[in-house]
């Protein structure tokens, strides 16, 4: 199931995997008025929307697409959640500028690639946990997050790359991440400012040859 919000309610699309996505979105941009017509096309022709309330992809059974693609959304109001999917390979929101709630990438057993390379704000917090293989995630842009950075217990991460950002608003977690060097969490940590870090249980120092 996937499930987008619009202003006046939820809209849930339970289709075919190839189209689901592509679909929903078309769907909420309608209802949204339009943001976006004309502004690409998803699967089937669908338009891609530049702009949305909310974008919630949980439990989906993306089995035949294997990822989350969107060329053209620039802005999410609210919240980004991408949760418990079983077969959600990566998630490439390439232009994707700005985020006005929580960004959440949580339980989703097949996720590798989280690739946000436009992205330089997120008004709440960004949680990226229990992801079992997920080895990267990129946020090239990212600047301000305006309350807690979470990232916990993502086995396989080896690099999170935030080069940019310099102001959390809340607590900074980086732990549990046994592929993550505890020198890049504790680099990644320092660099946000933020007054409350906790940085354990990463990758120890590799060995001196």
């Amino acid at each position: 199931m996937l499930t987008f919000r619009s202003r006046s309610s939820w809209v849930a699309v339970a289709l075919g995997p190839a189209v689901a996505l592509a679909l929903a979105i078309a769907l909420v941009g309608v209802a949204c008025g339009g943001a976006g017509a004309g502004a690409g096309a998803g699967a089937e022709g669908a338009p891609e929307p530049t702009s949305l309330n909310a974008l919630v992809v949980d439990g989906a059974g993306l089995a035949t697409t294997g990822s989350v693609d969107q060329d053209e959304l620039r802005t999410v109001a609210g919240d980004v959640l991408i949760r418990g999917n079983p077969e959600l390979a990566a998630v490439r929101l390439n232009r994707l500028e700005s985020v006005g709630g929580d960004l959440v990438f949580e339980r989703n057993p097949q996720l590798g690639l989280v690739s946000l390379p436009a992205l330089r704000r997120v008004g709440g917090d960004v949680v990226v946990d229990g992801n079992g293989v997920l080895v990267l995630v990129h946020f090239g842009a990212l600047e301000r997050v305006g309350d807690a950075l979470r990232v916990e217990a993502n086995p396989d991460l080896a690099d999170v790359e935030a080069p940019m950002l310099r102001d959390v608003g809340g607590r900074v977690v980086i732990e549990g991440n046994r592929s993550l060097s505890g020198e890049a969490a504790a680099a990644l940590a320092a660099q946000t400012g933020a007054a409350d870090v906790s940085v354990e249980d990463n990758a120890p120092p590799a060995d001196p040859l």
